[in-house]
C-alpha cells in the first residue's frame, strides 16, 4: 500500500513537472495584425501531447503540442477585415486576444536608418505627430538582442496602434511607408519593427548561409564549434557595458569638485584647440574663460558638430544637453546668465558608442551676444582624466548571425506581406563584399519564411561625409554599387535616397521621402502595381568623336529634369581612368549629354559616384537618377 501511494504520488509530481502553462508566442498579442490571403500561422507552447484549438473569428483549426512543448496550427488565409478575436484553447485553459485585425504585415530590419524613431528629431516632427491617428497601422518592436544559437520567440513591445501618443516610439522609416501604404490600399497595416543601429549584414544573416562566403565563414565556423569560448565574451561586455553606463551617468563628481563652475581651478589642465584636430577618448571636460566688459542682454552659444553626449553649462548653470539622437544647436542662453567680467563655458562630453568624442566645427565655435560675434575657437583647457576612463564594450551586435538567431529567426514561422530594408553603412569598410553577403541574408531568410518570391525592397545609402570638389575614389559609392548590383534577384527592389543625405549626420532626418520611396517600390514587388518607382536608370552610351562627347540614354518613364540650373554629378574619363567633372545637359526624353575639356577621347561616364554627391537629375515623378557608372573597371 505504501509503494502504491509514493508511485501515485510520483506521477502526479511527473504530470504536475510536465504541464505548461499554454501561451501565444509574443508575437501575438492584443491590436495585433495578420496577414491577409495567406495561410495564418499561429504557434506557442503548452503542455505536451496536448490537444490545441486555436480559433479567429468563426474559423478553428485543431494542433498538437509536440515532445518540445510548442504547438502551431494553420488557419485558411483569409480576406482583410477585424477587429476579431483569437483565441486558443486546451483542456480548461482558454487565452482570447482581442481587437486583432487582418492586412498586410511587413518585417521592417536593417541598422539604425531603418531604427530611426519619429521622436528623434525627423523634419516636421510636430505636424507628422499631429497626423498619426491611424487605428488601422500597428507597430511590434523586437529587443535587440544578441544570440549564438536560433532563438524560438522573441521579446518585444506590445503591438500599439498608431496614434499621436504612441507614434513617436515607431520606426519613421517604416511609419511613413505604413502609412502611404494604408492610404493607397486601404487594408489594415501591420510592422514588425526588428533593427539595431550601427550592425553589419552579416549579424542578420543566417549561420548555414555565412558558412558558404569566404569573408565570413571562419568566423561563423569558430561560433558553431566554440559557442563557450563566444558566450564567456557575452558576459563580459554585459558587465562593460553596465560598468561604461553607470560612469557617463553618474553626476556625483561634477557636483563634488565644481569642474562646471568659475571658482575650479583648472590650472593643471592640458590645453587644446578647438575644433579639434583629433578625437580623445573617454569623458572629456572642456572649460573656456571668457572676459566680458558688460553684462550683455542677449547671449548665443555655439559649439559646433558634438559627438556624441554633451552637458553644456555656462557660469555653473546646465543650459543644454545632448544626446545621441539630437543634433547640436545654437543655444539661446538665459538672460543675465552671462556677467560683466570673467565667465566660464565648460563643457563635459562623451560618446557611448566607441568612446572616442569629437568637438567643434570650422566657424561654428562662437559666442553671440547684442549684435557682436565673439570666436571661441582656439585654445581650452581639457581634461580626460578627472572621471574614471570608459570601459572598452565589444560590439557583439557585429557579430556574424547574432542578430538574425535572436530577431529574425522567432519570426520565421509568421506569414508577411514582405520585408523593408535600410542598412549598409556598418559594411561600407568591406563594400567590394556587400553583394554576395547581402544576396546570402535575403536567400537566407526566404529560405527560413518558406517563401522563395517573398518581397524584399531596400533602400540604398543617402549621401554622406562632406562634399568634395574634386572627383575622387569612395567606398560609399562602391557599396550602392552593390546594393544595386542585387537587384539581380527577382522579387527586389530599391529606393534610390542619393540626395536626402546630410553632410555631417549619418542619419537624414528627411524619413517621409524614405518611407515614400520604399512604398512606391512595395507596390511593383508585392502588390503588381504598375508604377514608376524608379528614377532615370542608366541604360547606354554613345561616343562622339567629333564633339568629344559622350551621350547617355537612360531608361525613364517620363522626360528627364534636373533641380536647378546646372545638371550636376556626372564625371567622364578617358582611356587613363582619370575622372574629371564634366558639362552635362538634358538633350532629349531621355538622353543627356556630357563633355569635358579635360577629356578628348572620353570613354568612361560616373554619375553621382562619391560619398555625397550634389547629383540633380530626376524623372518627372521627382524620383532621383541611379547612380552608377559605366564601366567597374574603371
Amino acid at each position: 500500500m505504501k509503494n502504491t501511494v509514493i508511485t501515485l504520488m510520483m506521477m502526479l509530481l511527473s504530470a504536475t513537472t510536465l504541464a505548461e502553462p499554454l501561451s501565444f508566442s509574443s508575437l501575438f498579442a492584443d491590436h495585433m495584425v495578420l496577414q491577409r490571403e495567406q495561410a495564418i500561422a499561429v504557434w506557442g507552447s503548452g503542455t505536451r501531447n496536448t490537444t490545441v484549438t486555436v480559433s479567429l473569428g468563426s474559423v478553428s483549426q485543431v494542433g498538437k503540442v509536440d515532445d518540445q512543448g510548442r504547438w502551431k496550427v494553420h488557419l485558411p488565409p483569409q480576406a482583410a477585415g477585424g477587429p476579431f478575436k483569437l483565441t486558443v484553447s486546451s483542456g480548461s485553459d482558454t487565452i482570447i486576444l482581442t481587437d486583432v485585425l487582418i492586412g498586410d504585415v511587413w518585417l521592417a530590419s536593417g541598422q539604425s536608418n531603418m531604427e530611426w524613431k519619429v521622436d528623434w528629431k525627423i523634419n516636421n516632427l510636430e505636424a507628422e505627430k499631429k497626423d498619426s491617428h491611424f487605428p488601422k497601422i500597428r507597430f511590434f518592436s523586437v529587443n535587440t538582442d544578441v544570440k549564438l544559437d536560433k532563438q524560438q520567440d522573441v521579446y518585444g513591445s506590445r503591438w500599439q496602434v498608431a496614434s499621436e501618443q504612441t507614434v513617436g516610439n515607431f520606426s519613421a522609416a517604416a511609419w511613413f511607408f505604413a502609412k502611404a501604404g494604408f492610404k493607397e490600399k486601404g487594408v489594415p497595416i501591420g510592422i514588425i519593427d526588428s533593427t539595431v543601429g550601427g550592425t553589419p549584414a552579416q549579424g542578420w544573416t543566417p549561420l548555414e548561409n555565412l558558412l558558404t562566403l569566404d569573408g565570413y565563414k571562419a568566423v561563423a565556423q569558430d561560433m558553431k564549434n566554440n559557442p563557450d569560448i563566444w558566450e564567456k565574451r557575452i558576459e563580459i561586455r554585459a558587465r562593460n557595458e553596465e560598468n561604461k553606463r553607470n560612469i557617463i551617468r553618474n553626476d556625483k563628481l561634477t557636483q563634488k569638485f565644481g569642474f562646471h563652475r568659475l571658482s575650479f581651478d583648472d590650472t593643471p589642465w592640458k590645453v587644446v584647440n578647438i575644433p579639434l584636430a583629433e578625437p580623445l577618448s573617454d569623458i572629456v571636460w572642456l572649460r573656456k574663460t571668457i572676459e566680458l566688459n558688460h553684462m550683455p542682454k542677449q547671449a548665443q552659444l555655439s559649439l559646433g558638430s558634438i559627438t556624441q553626449l554633451a552637458k553644456f553649462y555656462v557660469n555653473g548653470i546646465l543650459v543644454e544637453e545632448k544626446t545621441w539622437k539630437d543634433k547640436t544647436k545654437v543655444i539661446t542662453l538665459p538672460s543675465n546668465l552671462l556677467k560683466k567680467g570673467q565667465n566660464i563655458i565648460a563643457l563635459r562630453v562623451a560618446n557611448d558608442w566607441d568612446n572616442k568624442v569629437q568637438v567643434g566645427k570650422d566657424n561654428e565655435v562662437w559666442l553671440s551676444h547684442d549684435g557682436q560675434k565673439m570666436s571661441l575657437a582656439g585654445q581650452w583647457k581639457y581634461n580626460n582624466t578627472v572621471e574614471p576612463p570608459l570601459p572598452e564594450v565589444e560590439r557583439i551586435s557585429s557579430w556574424p548571425t547574432g542578430l538574425y538567431n535572436a530577431m529574425i529567426h522567432p519570426l520565421t514561422p509568421a506569414s508577411i506581406k514582405g520585408v523593408i530594408w535600410y542598412q549598409g553603412e556598418a559594411n561600407v569598410d568591406r563594400a567590394q563584399e556587400y553583394q554576395t553577403l547581402f544576396t546570402a541574408l535575403i536567400n537566407g531568410w526566404r529560405t527560413r519564411f518558406e517563401r522563395p518570391d517573398l518581397p524584399f525592397v531596400f533602400v540604398q545609402l543617402a549621401g554622406y561625409l562632406p562634399k568634395k570638389n574634386e572627383p575622387s575614389e569612395s567606398d560609399w559609392a562602391l557599396l550602392r554599387e552593390q546594393q544595386a548590383k542585387t537587384l539581380a534577384l527577382p522579387y527586389t527592389a530599391m529606393a534610390v535616397t542619393i540626395d536626402i543625405g546630410e553632410a555631417h549626420d549619418i542619419h537624414p532626418r528627411n524619413k517621409q521621402d524614405v518611407g515614400r520611396r520604399l512604398w512606391l517600390a512595395a507596390k511593383t514587388v508585392a502588390y503588381g502595381d504598375e508604377v514608376d518607382y524608379s528614377g532615370p536608370t542608366y541604360q547606354s552610351l554613345n561616343v562622339d568623336a567629333d564633339k568629344a562627347s559622350i551621350q547617355l540614354t537612360f531608361k525613364a518613364n517620363t522626360p528627364l529634369v534636373m533641380k536647378g540650373d546646372t545638371l550636376k554629378g556626372f564625371e567622364i574619363a578617358g582611356q587613363d581612368g582619370r575622372y574629371y567633372r564634366a558639362q552635362a545637359r538634358i538633350t532629349g526624353d531621355k538622353t543627356v549629354s556630357i563633355s569635358s575639356p579635360n577629356v578628348l577621347k572620353p570613354l568612361f561616364v560616373r554619375y553621382a559616384w562619391a560619398d555625397n554627391s550634389s547629383a540633380n537629375l530626376y524623372d518627372g515623378y521627382r524620383l532621383p537618377a541611379v547612380p552608377f557608372r559605366s564601366d567597374a573597371s574603371h
